[in-house]
């Protein structure tokens, strides 16, 4: 089983979601890793990223959170399917505590998401 903090892990979390990402309509222009990255931040940015939603959530990663749990991607949101994502991106048969990995998703896929943006614009 991989840790979350691995290049493996963090690649295995890039290609996932630039698979997802990919799934999305993108426009035409839209070529590059970091576009493809920077196209879902500006709908983020357009979607709900208003002032008030700031005021009520100050904390970016929260906000991104609560803004993916609207689904406005096509990622898990089962609790199966969720434990199969991190079976899938641990490469692992089988996590422990998954009440845990249950309890953290939308934060953690915020935060890995916000990284992945990061990481892509150095």
């Amino acid at each position: 089983m991989l840790r979350t903090n691995t290049k493996k892990y963090q690649d295995n979390f890039k290609n996932y979601f630039l698979e997802v990402i990919e799934s999305e309509d993108l426009p035409e222009y839209i070529k590059t890793d970091r576009e493809k990255v920077t196209f879902i931040f500006e709908r983020f940015e357009d979607e709900y990223n208003h002032e008030s939603n700031k005021r009520r959530q100050p904390n970016f990663q929260l906000r991104f959170a609560e803004w993916l749990q609207g689904l406005p991607l096509n990622i898990p949101y089962s609790y199966n399917d969720i434990i199969e994502l991190a079976k899938k991106l641990l490469e692992t048969d089988q996590v422990k505590n998954e009440k845990r990995i249950i309890d953290n998703y939308w934060s953690f896929m915020a935060f890995q998401i916000i990284k992945l943006k990061d990481n892509l614009n150095k």
